[in-house]
């Protein structure tokens, strides 16, 4: 089970001080069997209906949890043991979100590549996430709190689906410049052809640089 393996994956990290926060979107399978199986007290599970995209959720994960910081992982993907140690390990006062690069999991290769790489983004961070594109996995952040409720959380509004995080990274960036990128793969993604993030993302990705547009002239 899917589900199953990306809890393994957080439960079984070599950083142990955290909580997860499983914030079920309406599913209908046994999601909740699953979460209760590991009978392990650091698991909050919640459910509720059906929201129609994973911004809902997401934020009341954001307002539920006791942390500075937040991680985000999709249900489909997993991260390495080490993960948080070595994000851990890179917290310092110049550092107010990371990323960091993930193994693709996909029963063909996607466009010839096995690893979704990230990269280093140069000042203005925000203007350079506009140029290349969402190259910030949602899977790899590690984020302050703070900085998250300042910009108003992720934006929950349906035409931003599939569009969402690389909105809520354009509106980080309005605020702080900190980005840190570890060249590291530190987790997978599993990438399917039906998964939402295959969706026309012309659309929805112009909703969300809309706000932003008025920096490239700055």
């Amino acid at each position: 089970d899917k589900l199953k393996g990306t809890i393994s994956s957080v439960l079984d990290q070599s950083f142990t001080d955290f909580e997860v926060l499983v914030m079920d979107d309406g599913s209908t399978d046994n999601t909740d069997a699953v979460v209760k199986s590991f009978n392990d007290l650091r698991i909050n599970y919640e459910w509720y209906d059906n929201s129609g995209g994973p911004a809902a959720p997401r934020n009341r994960g954001i307002r539920k949890a006791k942390s500075e910081w937040i991680c985000f992982l999709d249900a489909d993907d997993a991260w390495y043991r080490d993960k948080l140690q070595i994000c851990y390990n890179n917290i310092d006062d110049t550092v107010d979100l990371i990323y960091h690069d993930l193994n693709i999991q996909t029963k063909t290769k996607l466009n010839g590549r096995n690893v979704l790489r990230s990269g280093l983004l140069k000042s203005p961070v925000l203007v350079n996430l506009m140029i290349n594109g969402n190259i910030i996995s949602n899977s790899s952040v590690v984020v302050r709190t703070n900085i998250l409720k300042q910009v108003g959380n992720i934006n929950e509004s349906h035409v931003m689906v599939a569009a969402e995080d690389y909105n809520t990274w354009l509106k980080i960036a309005e605020v702080t410049e900190k980005f840190l990128y570890i060249p590291k793969v530190l987790g997978e993604y599993v990438f399917s052809e039906d998964a939402i993030s295959r969706k026309d993302m012309s659309i929805c990705g112009n909703y969300a640089i809309d706000d932003f547009k008025k920096h490239l002239n700055d």
